[in-house]
């Protein structure tokens, strides 16, 4: 009876450790192949309901070479933060992190990614999770 446990509290662990593996490599993003160089970037945003926002990008020294990281704040346009992130790319992978004490927002990073990935154009169209916005550059 005892080797029957010992091989049931084996695989209990092992299935909470690989969907742990599997909830972990689902958050990551993959950055964007190419980034176009700039130190802060300003995009108008509007939805497919005709709210805009704005979101600010800047760029940050890194602390390593083969790092890259930017600060991305997104504000309504009465000015209140929708979402505050910090990107680090490192090696084709993008980590965010919050800064500040807004909640965590999955929309705002695949936003934040497509504005990096767009940052060249002058206006273009984002289609993250199910929502449409209209984006222009300043």
């Amino acid at each position: 009876m005892r080797p029957v446990y010992c091989f049931y509290a084996i695989s209990k662990t092992a299935f909470i450790l690989l969907c742990a593996a599997f909830f972990i490599g689902g958050c990551a993003h993959k950055a964007p192949e190419q980034i176009a160089e700039f130190s802060q970037k300003q995009f108008i945003l509007t939805d497919e309901l005709g709210v805009k926002s704005r979101a600010l990008i800047s760029k940050i020294s890194p602390a390593s070479s083969e790092e890259s990281r930017y600060k991305l704040v997104w504000l309504d346009m009465l000015g209140a933060p929708i979402a505050r992130k910090i990107l680090s790319i490192e090696g084709g992978e993008a980590k965010f992190r919050n800064d500040g004490f807004l909640p965590p927002d999955s929309q705002s990073e695949r936003v934040f990614l497509a504005l990096l990935g767009n940052a060249d154009k002058a206006n273009f169209t984002i289609n993250a999770k199910g929502r449409r916005y209209d984006a222009v550059s300043k």
